[in-house]
């Protein structure tokens, strides 16, 4: 009698052959990990040894389930599963039955797809809790590649470990000597080549499976863990090809088969009975997370789309559901499918949830923000999932796997198919249960084609051309929502957009002049045309000895005069900004704009005022002289007469810009009134000439009302659309003659609320990055607010040795110095339960200076910079807390550091001086602008790459806690920084001088 021999061959192409790709093989695992009631399965891929380590904490295998069942190809343990009612034991801790995703047995093998050996560990449990011993096996996929080699000559050497003992060394290099002896056993059946190269590999073979559950954490083998682990080495090169072939609009091969295994983009929808993690462990260290978090699409991002769809369709095609459009009330709508005929379809049953999400920005309801970041993951994952009993079914969603056509029947006919394939996300919900009869192919490529997936197809395809004839088309019978909504939101953005523009040249315009301002104000050219006009005047003064005539030179003297107020004008003008009319400013903006105003008030104080003072001085003194004895009155007439002509002809220019305006105004009404009543009147005209055209004595009574409807539809459409219209331009034109009325300007209102929503803005930001900050926080408070209670103690418990020796002593100091100073710090961010008692200490400079060289002297010198103090520096001594003022020496020091060494050219030196109220702390790295002197101490505010702008502000807040304040005595770009630790005005002295 003969019998069918299987080679060894059979494997390989059951297994790697068969499956698309290493993603799809690791998808394959999540299954049975589901299957085997896991509630996690992780895999971490380190590039660097080209290792991945797959772990589930399912219920495992025993040693007779490991050889039955995963050595056996084709088990039947799972055919019929999800007929049995019975629940598994794990499963009552897990969320109830779960609906088994493999039947054919032969999954496991796509291991075989990611690597040629595998390490397998696994650990049952069972009924009660019981824990099983510890089963590793090794397997070399490369003997079932092998040509004329049965599958019964190929060994699979599996060890038995008691309880959570994870294997040694040992035990592995015991299973790859099996392996090797088994391919020695074959013998002349593998060339010599090949078995060169399989021992080759199998020496190779170095791993400590302890020391990877010591770095992974869990799930864990060892103790009271159970599940399944697969160790995968070496990982074909194509694995890094799959997560790194990434652009900004296609997500990688891996991401789009992995993101979403389970259905958690629903907002309705219970948790899923299993997560899946994909952690990309690269050499540099960093650990990306490639699956997990917010990579899928999230129930909010589904909520806040701009249409949704959700329905049943029966055993017959037919959809009931709602759709509700731009987020309006959800309207009940059913679709029939022709296809049906009276007969249940093979398909059966199921549902549909999908979002939907404008192509344009100008056409969605989403926030710009919202909008840029939701249709970025469109581009990369965007698509119709489709999910039998929560877990995905593959390829489905994929973008590149348009299986009902989509993007080709919207390139046929844009407006009549509405829908863009990545612009859907949502999904199909099947079971199986109900859909029995959509079969997946063996290699994971989709449903088989039977009758049942074409009418699966035939009914999708149906259900999305009716939606855009009904919902989305100019003539649809719903799409009067859409369309009001549609042009509403793209006459919103035109505004929108043209008011940015409008406003963005404004702020340009402004941000230049006032770049303009400081750049003057840092070449001192108040003081330079100051000095100028003076010389001028003088010698034009001067000039009038030689004028014999006294009449003659009282005329010259009184033109100079008027001259010289014109050019002290020009002087004041020159150097000022008028703030943009209409626009809100960013916080830099409005920070530039007060300090701005500090200047050029300072401008007008120390340069202007005393300037025209001078100029006067001078005029009078001409004026008295007994060569020209100019009347005083007549000097004032002549200024009087000069303010009145130029105030007149100011007023004028500006009365007469104010008309033309208005002429406009009036023209462009006149226009706009008569275009809108015209289209009004056509519309009404052609729809009467329609009317005419008819044959109303051919057509029926039902025809002829329809025809009514139709007609009336358009000409109170066209009638609302210019009511609508004329009310936005008469609420216009009510709301500017208020305004005129009140003396108010609608610009500075805008602006106004726009300043304040920029400032929200910019906060938000800001608030939203720290609050990540402070929850992380809080989730150390506990563990450190126990902490300091045992590192105080211990602190304490040590001084009587400091006191006692003199070399303990420093160390004492130091450790109690940075520990209040770590206590300082971490109190200004979240509220501890238990702080040290602090206490004040008198601090010498002296003291200071030798701390600071303990943290910095090794950094100081590779970069060739000098630390230098004075005596004063050195005996100023001060009652403080050294966990306050330490800190702020440290942050101001390290900024000098970086700030001298990338800038300073001849000398790099930071200098410490103290003079009677504080310590002075000077660089000679570049000078502060003095348009940002005040803000460098403001949360957030930062010149340097990368930096934080958190160092000066909490250093000024710990100060100013204690009594005293952190200020910069020298802003501007012609000195260098100098900073001072002096006391707050409102504190009582605190510092004393020896």
């Amino acid at each position: 009698m003969a019998q069918i021999r299987v080679r060894a061959r059979a494997v390989d192409m059951l297994g790697r052959q068969q499956i698309a790709g290493i993603p799809t093989a690791i998808h394959e695992l999540f299954k049975n990990a589901h299957d085997a009631y896991a509630s996690d399965v992780d895999v971490d891929f380190f590039r660097s040894e080209r290792v991945l380590v797959l772990r589930d904490n399912g219920i495992g295998m025993t040693p007779e389930d490991f050889e039955s069942r995963w050595l056996t190809l084709g088990t039947e343990s799972k055919i019929g599963a999800n007929q049995d009612r019975t629940i598994p034991w794990l499963a009552k801790k897990r969320g109830g039955r779960r609906p088994i995703l493999g039947e054919k047995g032969i999954g496991r093998l796509a291991i075989a797809a990611i690597g040629p050996r595998v390490l397998i560990m696994t650990r049952a449990i069972r009924e009660g809790g019981t824990l099983h011993d510890l089963v590793v096996a090794l397997v070399h996929w490369g003997l079932f590649e092998l040509p004329g080699i049965d599958l019964d000559q190929i060994d699979v050497p599996v060890k038995v470990l008691p309880g959570g003992q994870l294997p040694s060394k040992a035990d592995l290099t015991a299973l790859t000597r099996r392996i090797k002896t088994n391919v020695e056993k074959l013998g002349t059946a593998i060339d010599p080549v090949t078995k060169n190269r399989l021992v080759t590999e199998l020496e190779g073979f170095e791993f400590d499976p302890a020391n990877a559950d010591a770095l992974l954490g869990p799930p864990s083998l060892a103790d009271q863990g159970h599940g399944t682990h697969f160790y995968i080495s070496p990982t074909y090169l194509v694995l890094e090809n799959d997560i790194d072939d990434v652009s900004e609009d296609v997500a990688s091969p891996l991401q789009k088969m992995l993101l979403g295994f389970t259905n958690t983009m629903m907002p309705d929808r219970p948790q899923p009975p299993i997560k899946a993690y994909f952690r990309d462990r690269r050499a540099d260290g960093t650990i990306a997370e490639l699956i997990a978090g917010n990579s899928f699409f999230t129930p909010e991002e589904f909520r806040s789309a701009d249409h949704h769809f959700e329905g049943d369709f029966d055993e017959f095609g037919q959809f009931r559901g709602v759709v509700s459009v731009y987020g309006k009330d959800p309207v009940q709508h059913i679709i029939a499918w022709s296809g049906a005929q009276n007969r249940k379809t093979e398909c059966g049953p199921f549902r549909v949830k999908i979002a939907y999400v404008q192509g344009r920005a100008s056409e969605s309801k989403l926030p710009p923000d919202d909008y840029a970041r939701i249709s970025a993951k469109l581009n990369k994952i965007g698509g119709l999932y489709i999910y039998r009993d929560g877990n995905r079914i593959l390829p489905y969603g994929n973008s590149d796997f348009d299986f009902l056509n989509i993007e080709r029947r919207r390139t046929k006919s844009a407006q009549d198919w509405f829908f863009s394939y990545r612009r859907i996300f949502g999904a199909v919900e099947i079971s199986y249960a109900s859909n029995s009869e959509l079969v997946e192919k063996a290699g994971r490529e989709g449903f088989r084609a039977n009758l049942a997936y074409r009418q699966f197809t035939a009914i999708l395809e149906s259900f999305f051309r009716n939606l855009a004839l009904d919902f989305f088309r100019e003539t649809g019978r719903y799409s009067d929502e859409y369309l009001a909504a549609k042009e509403e939101l793209t006459e919103q953005d035109r505004l929108l957009k043209k008011r940015e523009r409008s406003a963005r040249e404004k702020k340009q315009r402004f941000a230049s002049s006032l770049d303009n301002f400081f750049q003057s104000i840092e070449r001192q050219e108040p003081q330079a045309q100051a000095v100028r006009l003076r010389e001028e005047v003088s010698s034009r003064l001067g000039a009038l000895e030689a004028i014999s005539d006294r009449h003659q030179a009282a005329n010259e003297l009184l033109r100079i005069e008027a001259e010289v107020r014109d050019r002290v004008s020009l002087v004041r003008e020159h150097y000022r900004v008028s703030r943009p009319s209409g626009v809100g400013l960013t916080k830099a903006m409005a920070a530039d704009w007060q300090a701005y105003s500090k200047a050029v008030a300072e401008v007008e104080s120390d340069v202007i005022t005393p300037l025209s003072q001078q100029l006067d001085g001078m005029i009078t003194e001409a004026a008295n002289s007994e060569r020209i004895s100019l009347d005083r009155r007549r000097r004032i007439e002549s200024a009087l007469e000069q303010a009145s002509r130029a105030a007149n002809t100011s007023a004028s220019e500006l009365r007469r810009q104010c008309g033309q305006l208005t002429d406009e105004l009036a023209e462009s009404l006149r226009n706009d009134l008569r275009s809108t009543l015209t289209r009004l009147d056509s519309e009404i005209r052609e729809v009467a000439a329609e009317f005419e055209r008819s044959d109303v004595g051919s057509i029926g009574r039902a025809q002829l009302q329809k025809l009514q409807a139709v007609l009336s539809t358009r000409i109170s459409a066209a009638g609302e659309r210019c009511t609508r219209h004329l009310e936005k331009l008469r609420d216009q034109l009510r709301s500017q003659i208020e305004a005129i009325r009140d003396n108010v300007s609608l610009d500075d209102v805008t602006a106004a609320v726009e300043e304040k929503s920029e400032a929200y803005r910019e906060e938000l930001d800001v608030y939203i990055e720290w609050a990540q900050v402070g929850m992380a926080l809080g989730v150390i408070q506990h563990e450190f607010a126990s902490t300091i209670t045992v590192i105080s103690g211990s602190i304490r418990k040590l001084k009587p040795w400091a006191d006692g020796t003199p070399e303990l002593k420093k160390i004492y100091q130091s450790l109690r110095t940075g520990f209040e100073h770590l206590d300082a710090y971490l109190a200004l961010f979240t509220p501890l339960r238990k702080r040290l008692h602090r206490r004040k200490i008198p601090l010498s400079g002296e003291e200071i200076r030798r701390y600071i060289g303990e943290v910095f002297d090794a950094r100081l010198e590779r970069h060739g910079i000098a630390l230098k103090s004075t005596t004063a520096f050195d005996k100023k001594t001060v009652e403080t807390f050294p966990s306050t003022l330490l800190p702020t020496f440290v942050n101001i020091i390290d900024n000098a550091i970086y700030w001298v060494s990338e800038a300073a050219k001849d000398i790099k030196e930071i200098r410490l001086d103290a003079d009677a109220t504080g310590f002075l702390i000077e660089n000679t790295g570049p000078g502060i602008d003095a348009r940002i002197a005040d803000r460098i101490f403001e949360f957030g505010f930062t010149r340097k790459p990368n930096g934080r702008g958190m160092g000066l502000f909490i250093s000024r807040q710990a100060l100013r806690r204690d009594g005293f304040d952190l200020t910069i005595e020298t802003p501007g770009t012609q000195g260098y920084p100098r900073f001072r630790i002096g006391l707050a005005q409102t504190v009582p002295a605190a510092l004393q001088a020896e």
